[in-house]
């Protein structure tokens, strides 16, 4: 892939920590000492090649590999970053400083380390999640980084995000420049929530010419340009996304987003309902959801859906929200009221709450 080569003129760890300063630079006004952070991945390669020494097939390789990472050089991974929104899980220094990363950066590192010793390891994608792939001969395993290298089936991902054959992306052992693509739609996503929409365009348009089929960089480009209020450019980016994953049900939540956005509220309903038909537990979806049903005279249906997500999320604002303002519509005041204040609690700051609630006779708290 030619365009790769304009980034791989050295190691693959190399190209990632220039990335990852950069970035930094722009975002923290950090300056990041490279050559400090690649002695690291020295002393941490010169380990594990002594280590994968004793070892004599492909799987006491997978597991001196496992065993090495996860264990002597006890690297983790971050559960309180769900949705990768922490830089310090976005930049390889960072993780390479803190032991910690997210599924991404940890799979980089092991591809980082697998490039310099030559094992057959690769990364593989499925919507919002990174793993690895050591395939030699007959062997393969798949190392999950979220879960310490442990393996699970390809079957398992299918199922569990939801993974047809028509997603040609998905569950695939990726290019090397592919998975810099990945990370080139994190990056850019970054960049998008800290406000650069034009460098976040930018970067994702070079994620898209290194991984053009990778589903979420084209839902990711949809987010953004919809942000800038360029909705035709918006749907169409949406539309390739559901294109190379029909079953992809954050774009759906998304196109639903923007259907809401631009008054088109039959069609978001549609949407959301469509991506929670695919991911039932998809929170933001019912929220959403339960909103359009508010604002389109059905509280009974926006109640229920309110009720649910505050079952799996008792601090979920919007839900409290939208569930205030269903039982408003239905004349059911004290409970209103009561639902208001408790998204006050979560966010004080919120002038709209505070006028609904004396609107209602009741006291806002100031």
């Amino acid at each position: 892939m030619g365009e790769w080569r304009q980034y791989r003129q050295d190691d693959l760890a190399a190209v990632i920590l220039r990335q990852s300063a950069s970035v930094a630079a722009d975002l923290l006004g950090a300056r990041v000492d490279m050559d400090r952070y690649l002695s690291v991945l020295d002393r941490l390669e010169v380990q594990l090649r002594e280590t994968l020494g004793r070892a004599g097939s492909p799987r006491h390789r997978v597991r001196c590999l496992r065993r090495f990472v996860f264990g002597e050089a006890a690297f983790v991974f971050d559960p309180a970053d769900a949705f990768g929104e922490d830089l310090s899980n976005l930049f390889l220094h960072t993780v390479l400083e803190r032991r910690r990363g997210i599924c991404l950066t940890l799979s980089l590192l092991l591809l980082c380390l697998a490039d310099r010793l030559q094992l057959p390891l690769s990364g593989v994608y499925v919507p919002g999640h990174l793993f690895v792939r050591y395939s030699e001969g007959g062997t393969v395993i798949n190392l999950d980084p979220s879960r310490n290298g442990r393996h699970f089936s390809d079957s398992y991902y299918s199922r569990h995000y939801c993974v047809s054959a028509a997603a040609p992306f998905c569950l695939r052992a990726l290019k090397e420049a592919e998975v810099y693509g990945i990370y080139l739609n994190n990056v850019g996503t970054a960049y998008a929530r800290a406000g650069w929409g034009e460098k976040a365009l930018e970067i994702l348009q070079q994620a898209i010419t290194l991984a053009g089929e990778n589903p979420e960089v084209h839902s990711n480009m949809g987010t953004v340009l919809k942000q800038q209020g360029r909705f035709e450019e918006a749907a169409r980016a949406y539309q390739q996304a559901l294109s190379l994953h029909p079953r992809y049900a954050l774009a759906y939540h998304q196109m639903g987003n923007l259907y809401r956005e631009t008054g088109r509220l039959n069609d978001a309903a549609e949407a959301y309902a469509r991506a929670l038909e695919l991911q039932p537990n998809l929170l933001r979806a019912q929220v959403n959801l339960a909103f359009v049903h508010s604002e389109t005279g059905r509280p009974d249906e926006a109640i229920l859906l309110a009720r649910n997500a505050l079952r799996f999320d008792p601090h979920d604002h919007d839900a409290h929200v939208v569930m205030a303002a269903s039982l408003e519509a239905k004349g059911r005041s004290a409970q209103a009221i009561r639902e208001y204040e408790a998204a006050l609690l979560i966010h004080p700051d919120n002038d709209e709450v505070r006028t609904r609630l004396r609107g209602l006779g009741a006291s806002d708290g100031k």
